[in-house]
């Protein structure tokens, strides 16, 4: 991700990195923006995401220590012979302090920072499109039918389940 064009330093044609036909057609906002965004919808503060992010780099870590997430992370060999195996976005000591400190990222009296949010890496994923009928012959599921928009940025259809979110019953659908 970090050697793609998608918005971030790209020049395309017209007045930015994305053409006006995309922008016409979809309601393309930075995933920075949707972040405020979000935070603004659910009432969310500087502070709680300072903490939320916090406990999460901790959890990774102790994870990280004990071994946990061995299983999902696939060792890669490099051609130095080194083996890269841990994710380097954990960031463990948390610095608390440090965090209070940083200056927001995408709005001058926003919430989101670089400490509490995604760090732009490179990953794997795989992503497979079928028509809804090829998807029942197969007997596969799918998150979404093609014709869904999202209606807010960074929603998605089935980001988490009530079972799961510690939110009341019912708001987290269509949660990013």
């Amino acid at each position: 991700m970090t050697r793609v064009p998608m918005g971030s330093n790209a020049m395309g044609p017209g007045d930015g990195p994305l053409s006006p036909k995309l922008q016409e057609r979809f309601n393309i906002v930075p995933q920075g923006i949707s972040a405020e965004m979000i935070a603004e919808k659910w009432g969310l503060t500087r502070e709680a995401l300072d903490e939320f992010s916090a406990r999460s780099h901790e959890q990774a870590g102790r994870r990280y220590r004990r071994r946990a997430l061995q299983a999902r992370n696939r060792p890669v060999t490099l051609p130095d012979g080194s083996v890269f195996d841990t994710d380097e976005g954990v960031r463990v000591p948390v610095n608390r302090e440090k965090m209070a400190a940083l200056a927001p990222s995408f709005k001058p009296d926003g919430v989101v920072t670089a400490a509490n949010s995604s760090q732009i890496s490179d990953g794997a994923a795989a992503l497979m499109i079928m028509s809804e009928a090829r998807a029942e012959g197969a007997s596969a599921s799918g998150r979404a039918p093609a014709s869904w928009r999202p209606p807010w940025p960074g929603w998605t259809r089935r980001s988490c389940s009530p079972a799961r979110s510690r939110r009341p019953s019912g708001c987290c659908e269509g949660r990013a």
